[in-house]
């Protein structure tokens, strides 16, 4: 049974340097007051992303991740793109006008993508395979569990290895 799901991003490259009309009806995306690009020539695995009051700093974040990160997407939900946005990693150094929240500098990095990466990002409603869980002929073929069959996590031993499991009493 298929069934629709949401994929919100996909990739355009576009060849102008101009994404925005100067009659666009919409008001201006924010931007960064200035910001540094340089692809990554450290070799080291772990990208790192940090979204700070004054800005962006980044180090080896490919083009994927930033698109995740500034669209707040999943990484299936980001489809297509040239191999770069996989493959290179880059460093960037943004700085917002005076203090920025997590939502503006996303609207900003979003920004920066058309300006500098010359991409832009569109969704669309794409129909995935999906599985219907049913019971069997005759119903389902489970078992009340038995008295003292079941325990619950919170008292278990394991909970004390795992402060978390405190906030579940």
């Amino acid at each position: 049974m298929p069934r629709t799901a949401h994929l919100p991003i996909g990739f355009v490259q576009t060849r102008s340097l101009i994404t925005r009309s100067a009659f666009s009806q919409s008001p201006a995306a924010p931007q960064f007051e200035v910001a540094s690009i340089k692809l990554d020539k450290s070799g080291v695995p772990r990208p790192n992303v940090q979204y700070l009051p004054s800005g962006l700093h980044t180090e080896n974040a490919s083009v994927r991740l930033l698109m995740q990160s500034a669209y707040g997407l999943q990484e299936f939900q980001v489809v297509g793109g040239p191999r770069w946005i996989d493959s290179d990693g880059y460093n960037i150094e943004a700085k917002a006008e005076g203090c920025a929240s997590k939502s503006q500098i996303r609207l900003m990095l979003q920004s920066l993508f058309e300006d500098r990466f010359n991409l832009k990002a569109h969704r669309e409603t794409k129909e995935l395979p999906s599985y219907a869980l049913i019971a069997a002929k005759g119903g389902a073929k489970l078992l009340s569990p038995k008295d003292g069959g079941c325990r619950d996590y919170a008292t278990s031993p394991l909970s004390r290895q795992n402060p978390e499991a405190a906030s579940l009493r």
